[in-house]
């Protein structure tokens, strides 16, 4: 693929699944820059850090649903907060586990959430979501 993005972050609390994450998106070459986070309250503020300068915000989000203290709907919920600036800008794939039908339908109150991609990460999966961001 010959996009390049400037970031790519990932908000993951197992760190066995999150090195995977980090492995398959170097090996996909769309980006020399990824982040991670194991909790939603530290994403969401590095997030905020960036209303001033949204440009810097990461390209794509790769989002888990279940984590402790502040979970994925918290985060969405926390950011949603943060202004049109910022959501403009934000691209979140949501990465779970989960098969409850209303996590994948609840996607559809949050506009700058793309789609549900279903663990583990997948090359194709990437490729889709970078696809998606262009089209």
């Amino acid at each position: 693929m010959d996009i390049k993005l400037n970031k790519v972050m990932f908000v993951e609390d197992d760190p066995a699944t999150s090195f995977y994450n980090r492995k398959i998106i170097a090996r996909s070459e769309i980006t020399d820059k990824i982040i991670s986070f194991v909790n939603g309250v530290s994403a969401a503020r590095y997030i905020k850090t960036f209303t001033d300068d949204p440009s810097a915000l990461p390209d794509l989000i790769f989002l888990d649903i279940n984590m402790p203290g502040m979970d994925g709907w918290g985060f969405l919920d926390e950011v949603s907060s943060y202004g049109d600036i910022v959501l403009q800008r934000l691209t979140v794939f949501m990465l779970s586990s989960s098969e409850e039908p209303e996590d994948i339908d609840r996607i559809d109150e949050y506009p700058f959430v793309r789609g549900y991609i279903r663990k583990p990460l997948r090359q194709d999966d990437i490729y889709s979501s970078v696809k998606g961001m262009i089209n």
